[in-house]
This record gives C-alpha cells, sequence and structure tokens, in this order.
C-alpha cells in the first residue's frame, strides 16, 4: 500500500504519521526537497531503520552521494527501469527484516539483561541476609571472597556452639555465578541452627551431606571445609571434604599440621555410605589455621 506525498515537507508529515516500511523519495519537490525530507527523517526516526531509496534524473556520481549522504540507501536513475525498481524494492524489503529481526533480538537480550540483573540483586540481597555478618568474629576469623562474577559458590560461615566452641564452614558449590551461589544455600542455615543447638562436628557434617544429596541435582554437590575450635582446650576437629589442603601454622613460621581431603564432597554419597568422622588435633603453640576454596590455587 502506498501513501503520495506532494512535496517534501508533507513527506516528513505523512512519514510520522504512517510509519511506513519504505520510502521512495524524489529529489526535486517544491517547499522541500528530497535531500533535505530524508535527513529530516533520518533524524526523527532514530529507533528503527527504514529503507528510503531515492528515483531522479539527475544521475551523476555528485548527486548519487548527495543522496547517499542525506541518508538515502540506494539510487536509481529515472526513467525508472521498473524490472529493477521492484528488485531494488525487494532487495531493500530483505534488508529491513533482517534489521526488524535483529531489533526485536536486540529489544529481547535487554529485556533478558534487565531482568537478569534485577533477579542478581535480588539473590544477592538474600545471600547477605541469610549468611549473618552479625556472627561473625572479626577478632578470630579473618575471610576474604572476591567472586570472578557476581556471584560464587563459596561462602564463609561462623558460629559459636553452646559450649563455647567455634565452628567455621567453608564450603564451594560446583559451578560459577548464581547458580552456585543457589547451590550453597542449603547448608547455610543447617550449619547455623545445629551449631547453636550444640550438636557435634560430626552431627552436623552428616545432616549436610543428607541435605544436599536430596535438595540438589546429581551433578551439583558442595566442596566443604569444616573445623570445630575449642579454645579451653586447645583443640581442633577439621571435616574436610573436597577442599583443598588445609594448614595449622604456628605463630613462629612452621606448618604443624594439615588436613588432605579424605572424603568426596556434601551431597556425592548417600547417609549409609558416609563417612563424618572429624580428626582430630591438639595445639601445644598458638597459630593460625588457613583453608581456603580450590579458587585461589586455580587463580
Amino acid at each position: 500500500e502506498t501513501v503520495s506525498a506532494r512535496n517534501g515537507e508533507e513527506a516528513v508529515a505523512l512519514y510520522q504519521e504512517q510509519r511506513p516500511d519504505m520510502v521512495i523519495m524524489d529529489v526535486t519537490m517544491p517547499i522541500m526537497d528530497g535531500y533535505q525530507a530524508t535527513a529530516r527523517i533520518r533524524h526523527l526516526d532514530t529507533e528503527r531503520w527504514v529503507p528510503i531509496l531515492f528515483l531522479s534524473a539527475h544521475t551523476d556520481d555528485h548527486e548519487r552521494t548527495k543522496g547517499l549522504d542525506a541518508g538515502g540507501d540506494d539510487y536509481l536513475a529515472k526513467p525508472v527501469n521498473l524490472f529493477l525498481l521492484n528488485n531494488k524494492i525487494m532487495a531493500l524489503r530483505r534488508i529491513a527484516d533482517m534489521q526488524d529481526q535483529v531489533t526485536h533480538y536486540a529489544r529481547e537480550l535487554q529485556a533478558n539483561l534487565e531482568q537478569n540483573r534485577d533477579e542478581r540483586l535480588l539473590a544477592r540481597y538474600l545471600l547477605d541476609h541469610i549468611i549473618r555478618q552479625d556472627k561473625e568474629e572479626p577478632d578470630l576469623v579473618q575471610a576474604w571472597v572476591s567472586p570472578a562474577q557476581h556471584f560464587s559458590g563459596d561462602v564463609v560461615m561462623t558460629a559459636r556452639s553452646p559450649g563455647n566452641e567455634l565452628n567455621v564452614l567453608l564450603a564451594d558449590a560446583t559451578g560459577h555465578g548464581l547458580s552456585a551461589a543457589i547451590s550453597v544455600i542449603p547448608v547455610i542455615e543447617s550449619f547455623y541452627s545445629m551449631t547453636e543447638k550444640g550438636f557435634s562436628l560430626s552431627s552436623i557434617v552428616r545432616e549436610l551431606n543428607r541435605k544436599v544429596k536430596h535438595l540438589l541435582p546429581s551433578d551439583r554437590f558442595v566442596a566443604a571445609a569444616i573445623i570445630s575450635i575449642d579454645y579451653l582446650n586447645h583443640t581442633i576437629r577439621v571435616w574436610n571434604g573436597g577442599a583443598p589442603e588445609i594448614f595449622f601454622v604456628t605463630d613462629g613460621g612452621k606448618i604443624q599440621r594439615t588436613w588432605s581431603s579424605t572424603h568426596p564432597a556434601l551431597g556425592i554419597l548417600r547417609d549409609a555410605e558416609f563417612d563424618s568422622t572429624p580428626q582430630y588435633f591438639q595445639w601445644e603453640e598458638f597459630g593460625s589455621v588457613y583453608l581456603c576454596s580450590d579458587g585461589l590455587p586455580e587463580a
């Protein structure tokens, strides 16, 4: 369907009103010529691409260049070869259709990005509040978490038992990003609540394994290093399931004890096959325990 304009000014007004799929533009017109009208149309409509084909009796290269500079996409000389005109229209429509498809995908991608951003912000808020910042022990525990993306599956948690033992959990879920962060959620509340109720380290580890095994898909699991420190009796209990080696380093800089991973990660074995027995160590010389996720040696 075509809409005709008698001059460039009318063409611009009709363009705004009708939103056509294509413009076939003459050059020599009263009030406003084709070059001016084309430039105005391009200035008005920056969100979509509409092909503009010039038809003109001016055939020299200067006029062709002027038309393309004004915003035209092709230039056809009069008298018009209708077969050639039809082919040019079809070619420009194919390009316009592809442009429409690209624009549609771009808008869809932008909407997905915005939705993804909102979901990340919500997940970040939830994770920050699930991991109880008020339970941290800044005088005794120093932690550093630096995700490669907005999220990682690495979390560090501390909690006190009724007997004043300090439990520390370093959990590292498989994968990266938001999916890894979601995978570590099942262990968080169980660790806090069971520690505060006075359950043993062995019982806590067993329950964490049971929960991860039950809730996560079979290709998801959580490597974990869990330690329980009794400052009164100078003892440390350690359970290492899939985490890198843990070190006890004296204040004098001597590595006095190491704990390699002796268990699979949480969520791999069924409860009947699972061993929750921790390793026991009593220190005589004061020092520090160092533990990390596999992100550190990878980096």
